[in-house]
């Protein structure tokens, strides 16, 4: 007898991920714990949380909320998505979602009970394309995201294995920067 197919939801579980922690230190030294959350009940939607570092029985703030989706798809798997630093009394956030890059500025709390305030709306720096963009890094002092973009070159090359006809996917990998705006 035939087994009906496993829900995908049954089979990857309700329990969030986690990945990509980081510590920052906000302007008046204490550390915050900033963390990817991947969400099985939203579709696998990614989202960046923050909370103090010396509290961990506090609720998290979440500073990408629905419908944004932190993703990738550099190298078929994905690459880090979300860079964070602190930026004189701001958190300055950047990152990918839907083959483009954002930011974002956060008030730092000014103290464990309070939670991170958005200074302005997240802000496109980059228009789509047909590339994917990952792994980057920020350079605040000359106010740029480094980082890697992937130009998709699924129909560029096609070529012949010895033992059968394969299409040979190729992409293009670029390292590249991107002005980040002042706030």
């Amino acid at each position: 007898m035939a087994h009906p197919p496993l829900r995908a939801d049954v089979a990857v579980g309700r329990l969030p991920g986690l990945k990509e922690p980081q510590l920052l230190e906000g302007p008046d030294q204490r550390i915050w714990l900033l963390w990817l959350e991947q969400r099985p009940q939203e579709n696998g939607r990614t989202t960046a949380l923050l909370r103090p570092f010396a509290a961990p029985d506090r609720s998290p703030t979440e500073l990408t909320p629905a419908p944004i989706n932190l993703r990738s798809r550099v190298h078929d798997y994905g690459g880090g998505v979300l860079c964070a630093a602190s930026d004189g009394d701001a958190l300055l956030l950047v990152w990918v979602q839907e083959r483009t890059l954002w930011q974002q500025h956060w008030r730092w709390p000014r103290g464990l009970d309070q939670a991170p305030v958005p200074l302005a709306a997240p802000l496109r720096l980059t228009a789509p394309g047909a590339w994917d963009l990952a792994d980057g890094l920020l350079d605040l002092s000359r106010r740029r995201w480094i980082g890697i973009r992937e130009i998709d070159g699924s129909d560029q090359d096609k070529a012949l294995d010895q033992q059968s006809a394969v299409a040979q996917q190729t992409a293009i990998d670029q390292l590249v920067t991107v002005d980040l705006e002042a706030r």
